[in-house]
């Protein structure tokens, strides 16, 4: 299948963007067992891996993100920044996220290179599809309705499913497939421009249009 990619002037003109975390590095601890048992999430699904996160996740070690400002742990799609992202954000004054820590395993400290970029708010469900567009399945153990990532040209969203006042969101669907399970991470232009202009790396943004 192909990625969809667009350009810096389609994503400044475009009101609201998913972010597409790209840089992945290391695994949520403990390592051994995290994929069948993760314990900083529940409700969570073991058919279709859908969740709800309650606490921080762990690490390993210091992660070297080289040039990079984002990363996610494999398995996961959590969303990790830099210090410099969330300064960024706040004197920005963008709205829609906590700052949570995550916790260095072994050691037991929150890492001084990452935290997570926890976002709290969900959107209605938005999704608008055009027919065959993507493939669903309803998890037989829990019920969720799960479609396949989306990665042709521009999603479409209900622009009155957004939740007011805030520039970063997840939506109401899920995504993924197997046992893998994720909302998208919808931003504001506000948000996507910042990383434009900041050129911080480790995401990529999509357009989302709005119906």
């Amino acid at each position: 299948f192909s990625d969809a990619l667009f350009t810096a002037e389609e994503i400044r003109s475009s009101e609201w963007l998913r972010l597409i975390p790209l840089f992945e590095k290391g695994y949520p601890q403990p390592e051994s067992d995290w994929s069948k048992n993760p314990l900083n999430y529940k409700d969570h699904c073991p058919k279709c891996g859908v969740f709800e996160q309650v606490a921080s996740f762990k690490i390993r070690q210091e992660p070297n993100l080289e040039k990079q400002s984002f990363m996610i742990l494999y398995w996961t799609c959590a969303l990790f920044c830099t210090p410099e992202v969330f300064t960024g954000l706040a004197d920005h004054g963008i709205e829609g996220y906590e700052q949570w820590d995550v916790i260095l395993h072994k050691a037991d400290v929150p890492s001084q290179r990452v935290s997570q970029l926890f976002v709290p708010h969900v959107a209605a469900p938005g999704l608008v599809l055009q027919p065959g567009e993507l493939e669903e399945a309803i998890c037989p153990v829990c019920g969720v309705v799960k479609y396949v990532p989306h990665k042709k040209g521009v999603m479409h969203f209900k622009r009155d499913a957004l939740v007011p006042g805030v520039d970063i969101m997840q939506t109401h669907e899920w995504f993924g497939s197997g046992g893998m399970a994720y909302r998208e991470i919808l931003v504001s232009n506000r948000v996507a421009s910042l990383i434009l202009d900041k050129k911080w790396q480790g995401v990529r943004l999509k357009v989302v249009e709005l119906v």
